[in-house]
């Protein structure tokens, strides 16, 4: 993650999602810290379902 989120700084982007079973405390610590809002360990389409009550 450490890649990805370096990554994601360097353009800019406004936040950074790990899927399911996907965490790292510093990377998200860092996203963070440059601003990016930061989401672990989720599910989009259950994030989605769960959301829209379907």
């Amino acid at each position: 993650m450490p890649p990805v989120v370096d990554g994601a700084i360097r353009i800019g982007a406004s936040a950074v999602w790990m899927q399911l079973g996907i965490s790292h405390g510093e990377a998200g610590a860092k996203a963070e810290a440059a601003g990016l809002r930061v989401v672990m360990d989720k599910c989009m389409a259950i994030e989605h379902r769960l959301m829209s009550g379907s």
